[in-house]
């Protein structure tokens, strides 16, 4: 009987939460890429989305969604549970169809900050808001990557990044 009534009394606290959504939170007005905000749990960001992910794990939720008439990748990316970027993965059909993303992008955000050469002939574009980065990396391969960094918890990036090379390290030393 207690089992029944704890089992009973969590569906219905995990129930309230899940329908209380992000708005709890106070994030809805606040949103930086779609219903999500930086740092918003992954929880929230995937209670946020109309959409089923395709995969998740503790550091990104991956998600097929239609941008521009066509399905393309959205990959939010979490760290310590709050989200801290996103990209869209974009195949691209035609040749010169990155410049036409560039200029929807100019449209939302303005003339492109920067635009820095990788060495090898393309071109990454940076906007900037004020919380975040939007970098624009066309590929060739058919493929341009947009991404969206937020300012506020790129460091969590970087902790992240140097975490995982101090593990990789690690793994090294001990395979001798």
């Amino acid at each position: 009987m207690d089992e029944c009534f704890v089992r009973m009394t969590t569906c219905v606290l995990c129930l309230t939460f899940l329908l209380a959504g992000p708005a709890s939170h106070g994030h809805c007005e606040n949103t930086h890429l779609r219903n999500a905000a930086w740092g918003m749990s992954r929880f929230d960001v995937m209670a946020g989305e109309d959409l089923s992910p395709e995969t998740y794990d503790a550091y990104h939720v991956h998600y097929k969604t239609e941008l521009d008439g066509r399905e393309q990748d959205l990959i939010y990316g979490f760290f310590e549970n709050m989200l801290v970027d996103a990209v869209y993965v974009l195949t691209l059909v035609q040749k010169g169809e990155q410049d036409v993303f560039r200029k929807k992008l100019e449209k939302k955000y303005g003339k492109p900050q920067g635009a820095e050469n990788d060495g090898k002939g393309l071109y990454h574009y940076v906007w900037e808001t004020r919380d975040t980065r939007i970098v624009m990396r066309p590929g060739r391969l058919k493929e341009c990557r947009i991404e969206y960094i937020s300012k506020k918890y790129s460091y969590l990036k970087e902790r992240e990044a140097r975490t995982a090379r101090e593990h990789e390290e690690k793994i090294q030393r001990w395979s001798y």
